[in-house]
């Protein structure tokens, strides 16, 4: 009878256990039910996420030599999602030639961790054979307690169309820069080579005497006198526009003090000679600078034929030029 006992109550010991057992998996499996569903709809989401913003995903399982290309990778570059097998050499396949050295040594510094983010800019095949510029992301890498990379994931945004723009505008611009340095040189040669003629026309004019001319001559000799006056001015103003711009663009060079002097006088010598001016210099504490010989050029000829200009009536005009270091 005791012993009969014993095992009935011992029966409904077990039946209570299980019975507590048996809710306790029941609460399990519903809360692996529960997970297993966020974590679909959380894939979901991810999954219509890229999709929508057009973002290919890679996971690459070091540890197990597996690596993940999601449908959008495979199709951002033409290719239906079944057509590329997810391996490593599918990556270097479709990588450019030129570039794959690059990249990898870039990923296997990633992984090494000599460098801490993995960011890089590359052409990659499309199905209709043509390159497509790929941009490449991965930060923080999974690692084992050993510190070495175990799983590694990133994202490929399609970057070509932007990629394009920026090389035509790269082109664009440098053709600006070239025909700005062509329209630049022939506003220096028109401004250099007319301002001589001019400083002698105005020389030639200096040598009638306005007093002898008849009423029309008069007029005319004044209208002409107008004229070279507003293109002196005009060749001033373009000048000193075309020095500014050198001062800001052209390349410095060795240049003679004496020689830019001499070239200038000698350019305007019908003047010099028709006002009597007295040109001397002294170069002996700096004879030459390293700077861009139009600047120097269009200095000696604004000093010269302002001097001259702006002289005192009836005073012949004296002009000393010196130069000195600064220091710098």
């Amino acid at each position: 009878l005791l012993v009969l006992l014993i095992i009935i109550l011992y029966s409904i010991s077990l039946r209570a256990s299980v019975r507590k057992r048996t809710l306790q998996l029941e609460k399990e499996i519903e809360q692996r039910k529960r997970t297993q569903e966020q974590l679909r709809i959380s894939e979901e989401r991810l999954e219509m996420a890229t999709d929508a913003a057009e973002i290919g995903i890679w996971d690459w399982d070091i540890r197990n030599n597996t690596i993940y290309f999601n449908d959008m990778w495979k199709i951002m570059l033409g290719y239906d999602p079944g057509e590329l097998d997810n391996k490593w050499e599918t990556f270097t396949m479709l990588l450019h030639p030129d570039e794959r050295e690059a990249i990898e040594k870039q990923y296997n510094d990633y992984m090494t961790r000599k460098v801490s983010s993995y960011q890089v800019m590359m052409r990659m095949k499309t199905r209709e054979n043509k390159w497509k510029w790929i941009l490449s992301i991965s930060k923080s890498p999974l690692r084992d307690e050993q510190g070495e990379t175990i799983r590694a994931a990133g994202i490929h945004i399609d970057m070509d169309d932007i990629k394009q723009k920026e090389m035509e505008l790269q082109e664009l611009t440098e053709e600006l820069m070239i025909s700005n340095k062509e329209l630049q040189q022939f506003a220096y040669i028109t401004s250099h080579n007319l301002r001589a003629p001019v400083a002698n026309l105005r020389s030639l004019t200096w040598l009638f005497n306005k007093e002898e001319l008849a009423g029309r001559n008069k007029d005319i000799f004044d209208k002409i006198n107008l004229s070279i006056d507003k293109l002196s001015s005009t060749l001033e103003d373009l000048n000193e526009i075309l020095s500014s711009r050198v001062h800001k663009t052209e390349l410095r060079e060795p240049v003679s003090f004496e020689k830019e002097l001499t070239d200038v006088m000698h350019s305007i010598s019908e003047e010099i000679m028709e006002k009597e001016a007295a040109i001397t210099y002294d170069f002996s504490k700096a004879k030459d600078i390293c700077y861009p010989g139009k600047v120097i050029h269009s200095v000696f000829l604004n000093t010269i034929t302002n001097a001259i200009k702006y002289r005192k009536e009836h005073e012949r005009p004296v002009i000393h030029i010196t130069t000195q270091e600064d220091g710098e």
